[in-house]
């Protein structure tokens, strides 16, 4: 199966060490899933988070491997950043190098992302 053959233009996925612990959570469309890491193999940190460039870089070393898993599928952008926000916050505690959660706040039926900057840090 390859990224283009599901039908809804937005995934959430996941980046896990070869052991299966996940360390990053995301939301995409196309090839997205597969862009930090090609950034880290650049030397490049991805959007500003060195704990994910940190990660990636320490399993690239070692001569291990990023695993790469779709979580979800969808036609729309709010439902895949609620399942993203979802799912940062079921694994916060985890490890994950997220460095911004998401929050869904529902104002007069409209849906609206408001990021908490560092809020992992903020124990």
């Amino acid at each position: 199966m390859t990224l283009s053959s599901f039908d809804e233009k937005y995934y959430v996925y996941t980046l896990s060490d070869s052991n299966g612990n996940v360390f990053y959570v995301g939301k995409g469309t196309g090839e997205r899933m597969f862009h930090h890491e090609g950034l880290v193999r650049r030397g490049k940190v991805p959007h500003g988070n060195k704990k994910l460039y940190e990660r990636i870089n320490r399993i690239l070393k070692s001569e291990d491997y990023v695993t790469y898993k779709v979580i979800f599928t969808t036609n729309n952008e709010s439902e895949a950043y609620e399942k993203e926000g979802q799912l940062i916050r079921e694994l916060r505690d985890t490890g994950i190098t997220n460095k911004i959660i998401p929050s869904i706040r529902r104002d007069s039926g409209i849906l609206n992302l408001i990021k908490s900057l560092n809020f992992i840090s903020k124990k």
